[in-house]
């Protein structure tokens, strides 16, 4: 009986350290937070977005997309904007 019950206590504490290691991997990995077309060029667009966009925790990608760009934004744990980033990413995409 007593070693069931230290065996039950084991698999607790595993399970309890597999949710808590897969939390915080989660908030650490980067995830998608927007897709988008832009008119503006490639090198423009990058040149628009970067002072609005400068934060360590999000990851912007600008790709060539026919005459204008095609934009993948990410941030670490799929955090919203905040209002500036937010801002700059509108203006940016409705200039052009």
């Amino acid at each position: 009986m007593k070693r069931m019950a230290v065996m039950i206590a084991l698999v607790g504490a595993l399970v309890l350290f597999a949710l808590t290691v897969g939390e915080r991997e989660r908030k650490a990995e980067m995830r998608n937070v927007l897709f988008a077309n832009a008119a503006l060029a490639p090198r423009a667009l990058r040149a628009c977005l970067a002072p609005g966009l400068a934060a360590k925790d999000l990851q912007v990608v600008v790709a060539p997309h026919g005459k204008g760009a095609r934009l993948e934004l990410s941030s670490r744990g799929g955090r919203p904007l905040d209002k500036v980033e937010a801002e700059a990413l509108r203006r940016c995409l409705a200039a052009g």
